[in-house]
């Protein structure tokens, strides 16, 4: 089943969902810096010119945040992080392990919590009354130093995950770790997890 389908059963959040193709996601990743397009935005690109070119940015406030999500088959969306991010995969199966037995396919489950850990950082954006300079500095500096502790890392290493020391495995772990423990990156994961069950009823109601 595509993402899409799922995504426009579950959200009953009221924000909008930008799709991103593969073809465009093709794209990104031959570009420097690229990222994979799933993530929470507090502003859209209109209002990202308006904060950038405002001169009371701690004030601003949003009202077009917007998800994006990779549109493509749930399959291809669970493969594609099983592939990209091995640990964070493997982390996000025992995650979900306990809603195995609810007769939806994994992917399906898989697709369903990635979107609903977006949900909860958009909660936390409303939470700080839309504003986007509290939002996009929450957690900074432990955001910033797992950031540049895995871009070190990988710079060091030079190789696939395959081909990793005991040594560099237990780090590459670790630096998992580090991240799903920050804050507003725990509690986006706890929110998944409330709110996954009340996704499935709604997907079984609707199928």
């Amino acid at each position: 089943m595509r993402t899409k389908e799922i995504i426009e059963i579950i959200n009953i959040y009221g924000i909008n969902v930008v799709y991103v193709t593969l073809e465009k996601l093709h794209k990104r990743i031959s570009e420097i810096n690229s990222s994979l397009p799933i993530n929470f935005t507090p502003l859209n690109s209109k209002e990202k010119k308006m904060f950038d070119k405002s001169k009371d940015q701690e004030n601003f406030i949003s009202k077009k945040p917007e998800i994006q999500f990779l549109d493509c088959d749930s399959v291809e969306l669970e493969n594609f992080f099983k592939i990209s991010d091995p640990d964070l995969y493997l982390h996000t199966l025992q995650e979900i392990e306990p809603f195995s037995q609810s007769n939806i396919q994994p992917d399906v489950i898989y697709t369903m919590y990635i979107f609903l850990h977006e949900i909860g950082h958009y909660k936390q954006f409303i939470r700080l009354g839309n504003k986007v300079h509290a939002y996009i500095n929450q957690d900074s500096e432990l955001r910033e130093k797992n950031y540049y502790d895995a871009l070190n890392f990988h710079n060091s290493t030079q190789k696939h995950r395959s081909q990793y020391t005991l040594t560099e495995e237990i780090y590459s772990k670790k630096l998992l770790k580090d991240y799903r423990n920050i804050p507003m990156e725990k509690d986006a994961d706890e929110f998944a997890l409330n709110n996954l069950e009340e996704a499935l009823n709604l997907y079984k109601s609707k199928i």
